[in-house]
This record gives structure tokens, sequence and C-alpha cells, in this order.
């Protein structure tokens, strides 16, 4: 007999069953611990996140300096309202200012006078305390009370408000 019609099963001879083992499925792919793919995609997610907290912390704290700059700028214009007091009200504005910039423009409180009105007006990229409220606020402020030149406390008081927007949106833009 040749080796190849060994292998061929010859009609009438029963083979006897071959030893063997039951098939068996493969164990099923487990999720953990995740491929290499994935704990990339991880980090960047946790990078993403912590940058977005850091962002929005720093964009809720910035809008609160902001917002109680201008709730004092409020309480001031109120004051002079009742008194019409203006070397008061100049006073407190500037002292708002200048309390304002200490945290976001640290190297103009050694400013005063026409460097102070400079730095404001250039801040915002537009002027902002024009005539003569600019007089007002670079002299005003070391004159004697009667020697201060009329004041629109309501011209000052919104000036202050629109610079206070538009730095802290201009700081905003730039730190981004």
């Amino acid at each position: 007999m040749q080796p190849q019609q060994a292998l061929v099963p010859q009609p009438g001879v029963s083979n006897p069953p071959l030893p063997l083992e039951a098939l068996s499925n493969p164990a099923a792919i487990s999720w953990w611990p995740p491929a290499p793919g994935w704990w990339i995609l991880l980090l960047l997610c946790l990078l993403l996140l912590a940058a977005l907290i850091y962002a929005g912390w720093r964009y809720i704290h910035q809008q609160r300096d902001r917002r109680q700059a201008q709730q004092l700028l409020r309480q001031a214009y109120l004051s002079w309202q009742k008194q019409r007091d203006d070397q008061q009200l100049l006073q407190q504005c500037n002292q708002i200012l200048k309390r304002y910039c200490r945290q976001r423009f640290p190297s103009a409180l050694a400013l005063h006078g026409e460097q102070w009105l400079t730095f404001l007006n250039q801040s915002t990229g537009q002027p902002v305390f024009t005539q003569p409220l600019a007089d007002a606020l670079t002299h005003g402020l070391y004159c004697q009370p009667q020697q201060l030149p009329d004041l629109d406390g309501t011209a000052l008081h919104q000036s202050c408000q629109r610079w206070l927007r538009r730095a802290a949106a201009k700081h905003l833009a730039e730190a981004n």
C-alpha cells in the first residue's frame, strides 16, 4: 500500500475516531489594559481639561476684579451725586483705577500726571479720557479744590467705566 492511499478512507472499512480535543473558542479580549493609543488620548483629554479649568479660573478672577472696581466706581459716583465734591470723586476714581492696575498693569503704579493719562489712553487702544477730563485727571488731583477746573462727574464716571471694560478686554486678549 502506498502512503497516499492510506489517507483516503476506504468504503466499508470503519475508521477509529481520532483522539482530538474538542474545539474551544479563544478567550474574549479584555478591555483592560487599554491599547497605548487610548492612553495617549486619555492624557490629551486630561491636559485639555486642565487647560480649560485654568483658563476659566483666570477669566472668572479677572472679571471679579473688574466687577469689584466697577462697583467701587458706582459707589463713588453715588457719593458724588449727594455731596458734589469733585476733588473727592477725582481721588476715588484715581485710586480705583490704580488699584485695578496693581494686578493687570503693575508698571503703571508709579505713573502720575501726564504719564498716567497717557498710559490710561494708550492701554485701551483708543483715548478714553479726553478734554476736559484729561486736565482734571492730570492736574485736578494736585490742586486746591477752588482751583479745580469744572468737572463733569457723570462723564468722569462713564469714562472710568469705559476704561475698565476696554482695559479688561484688551488684557484678556493679550493674555490669550
